[in-house]
């Protein structure tokens, strides 16, 4: 289903008869019922001034700031979108929550920035825990009508569930921040479940000295030499259909494989597989890299299904439109693997799993 069709859908199941401008779609979806009007609304248009991440990579609705809350705090919800992770039977792949999350946080540090301007929030370090069983949050409890539309939510060609995110700034200082994000999910006993709970640093870089950090981009393809007005978006951050429902993939390279390896490549070449993750600046998301990384670990026999239990990531450097990006995965121990990310010779980043298979 199209990204701008499969908003209009949700819209014709929330009982919207009246369907706002595009642009606004998601914020929009504020409208279901069962969805706790926030405390202080976070639309797009606002959260686009702070953080250059765009539609179709920016996939929440109903964001609010918990006016509540010791430190700036946010809360979002988010549909499963991706339509490919080989995770036994959970509802959702990592790499995805990793990338939901992700871009949580990186609000909630951008309420925390004294500058309100737009900044790069780079997430070089992240580490994630899967909750076996989490408890329950009865505050959001749905009724029987509303439970019905979650559910037919769930049902639809693109969602595969329903989640919520809670994100909390606890650090932010020139150039660094880091945010705690705990998920939960709509689960069969009509509340939130807890699912997950990731731990994201992000370097922080105004403007100005992000656009000195990128390389070269391939011939025909000319980085900003200044960035648009806000509130404006380029060109290339708009797409019919968002890439990351089936997201690109590795392709196996058997030839450099060894007893304890396996090996892969990505070659990021179109740019419409990055879309609206720094829209005028194409750089592949580490969610991306994550879950290839993991399919690079499911070359190993006999892991053609498995949940992730735990992760660490860490990153040194963005890949750029441009770039092949090489992984290598090897065994550390029973279930738990290693994957580097190489660009050539160098190593930008490395991550750490520990699986149940």
């Amino acid at each position: 289903m199209g990204y701008q069709k499969a908003s209009a859908h949700y819209f014709q199941l929330a009982g919207v008869t009246s369907r706002p401008d595009s642009k606004d779609t998601l914020d929009e979806l504020a409208l279901l019922p069962g969805v706790s009007s926030p405390s202080t609304p976070l639309r797009y248009n606002d959260v686009i001034q702070l953080i250059d991440v765009q539609r179709p990579y920016y996939a929440l609705f109903d964001m609010a700031q918990l006016s509540n809350a010791a430190k700036p705090t946010v809360r979002g919800y988010f549909l499963k979108e991706s339509r490919r992770h080989e995770e036994n039977g959970d509802p959702i792949s990592g790499s995805e929550l990793g990338r939901h999350s992700a871009i949580m946080g990186s609000v909630a540090c951008a309420l925390a920035n004294p500058v309100k301007e737009k900044h790069y929030y780079l997430a070089f370090g992240a580490k994630s825990e899967r909750i076996q069983g989490g408890g329950q949050e009865r505050s959001y409890e749905l009724d029987d009508e509303q439970a019905d539309l979650i559910h037919a939510l769930d049902q639809s060609s693109r969602s595969g569930g329903l989640f919520k995110g809670v994100a909390e700034c606890t650090l932010f200082r020139r150039g660094m921040a880091k945010a705690v994000i705990t998920i939960f999910h709509w689960g069969t006993s009509g509340t939130y479940e807890v699912y997950g709970r990731f731990e994201i640093t992000y370097a922080v870089f105004t403007s100005e000295a992000f656009l000195k950090t990128v390389p070269p981009l391939p011939h025909g393809y000319a980085a900003p030499s200044a960035f648009p007005p806000k509130g404006r978006a380029g060109d290339r951050s708009m797409t019919s259909c968002s890439p990351y429902v089936d997201p690109v993939s590795i392709v196996e390279t058997p030839e450099l494989h060894t007893g304890d390896t396996r090996t892969g490549e990505l070659r990021f070449l179109d740019a419409s597989k990055a879309a609206g993750h720094f829209p005028l600046l194409p750089a592949l998301p580490v969610s991306v890299l994550g879950s290839n990384a993991l399919k690079c670990v499911s070359f190993f026999e006999g892991i053609e299904n498995y949940r992730v239990l735990n992760c660490k990531l860490k990153f040194s450097k963005l890949v750029w439109l441009g770039q092949t990006v090489r992984f290598c995965a090897s065994r550390m121990g029973e279930n738990a693997y290693r994957i580097t990310f190489k660009v050539g010779e160098e190593q930008v980043g490395s991550m750490e799993v520990v699986l149940d298979v």
